[in-house]
């Protein structure tokens, strides 16, 4: 056995780097050729954290507004500043707030990872068998000391990258110019913690942490209709090993939590220019003891307007 083990780690490896040494097929995905992007956007994010145990929903002041960023190949990362312009929910007596929400991605031919980092300040404590919003913050409880930070880490191997672009579904940089799907299969860390000043939540305990590491499978598919109009979809179900301490993960205390991930898209695509509709949601199980599980719960939407320039002379429509 010991021997056959590095023979299937070469073997893996050999066929990985195969797959990546594919190039990707020209009448299925076309670069657009240019060399920055400026984007401006409307935006809607939205969390929450459910304790189906107590029965209770803890969500922070909802947050919109505009935001405006600059794509560059030369950068890692596209540079972006969003403003807020409308809370949702609440009153005056809500205003002791404050929300940090970013997201890192990187998508190449072959590779799709996303980061995030959210911290939230202040949140309402309500039934969660009502539904509807204003009610919510009319007869919940708010508690302004509580904060919730949250870092999460994505990782996807995208199957048939010859054929389907990933950027072409999520972020309008490339052209998909036949519909295609692929499998995708990867890695996720998650780290969460939960702190308050009070004992208003749950009790005894005001500070939580917890750790969860796993695999995750799924598949994506870009529908072209017409060339211009692109319809991006990405589902993705993974298996986590969850404890309240990094370095005792995989012991006897640890649970399996299960972790959902969905992306969409819908882009109208023009030769410089992109407008579209992109959303993504994750529903992720923590467990922070043997006793305590909360599920949280994520959405981000943006209406997006995409203006691309600086192309490269030898790359033609």
């Amino acid at each position: 056995m010991k021997a056959t083990t590095p023979k299937i780690l070469l073997a893996l490896t050999a066929v990985l780097v195969v797959a990546v040494a594919k190039a990707q097929d020209t009448a299925y995905v076309h670069k657009y050729g240019h060399r920055m992007a400026a984007k401006a956007f409307i935006f809607n994010d939205n969390f929450e954290l459910s304790n189906t145990k107590e029965g209770l929903d803890y969500i922070p002041y909802g947050h919109s507004g505009i935001g405006i960023s600059i794509w560059s190949k030369f950068f890692p990362f596209d540079i972006a500043y969003r403003h807020e312009v409308a809370f949702s929910g609440g009153g005056k007596q809500y205003k002791k707030s404050g929300a940090t929400d970013l997201q890192l991605k990187g998508y190449c031919r072959f590779f799709a990872g996303d980061i995030y980092v959210q911290r939230y300040t202040g949140f309402l404590a309500s039934d969660d068998k009502i539904d509807n919003e204003r009610e919510k913050w009319n007869n919940g409880t708010f508690a302004p000391d509580l904060s919730v930070s949250y870092f999460a880490a994505v990782g996807d191997f995208i199957f048939n990258h010859e054929k389907f672009s990933y950027n072409a579904g999520f972020n309008a940089s490339q052209q998909q110019k036949i519909s295609a799907g692929t499998m995708l299969a990867g890695l996720a860390l998650y780290n969460q913690q939960i702190k308050s000043d009070s004992t208003l939540f749950l009790g005894e305990k005001t500070n939580l942490e917890t750790w969860s590491l796993g695999v995750n499978g799924g598949y994506a598919y870009n529908f072209v209709i017409k060339q211009k109009l692109l319809v991006f979809v990405a589902a993705n179900m993974g298996i986590n090993a969850s404890n309240s301490l990094f370095n005792h993960i995989f012991s006897s205390n640890t649970k399996i939590a299960p972790a959902i991930h969905i992306k969409a898209a819908l882009w109208f695509n023009m030769r410089h220019s992109s407008i579209g509709l992109t959303t993504s949601w994750n529903n992720i199980k923590q467990v922070f003891d043997q006793h305590l599980s909360m599920f949280q719960n994520s959405n981000k939407s943006e209406l997006v307007f995409v203006r691309r320039f600086w192309y490269k002379k030898n790359i033609h429509s």
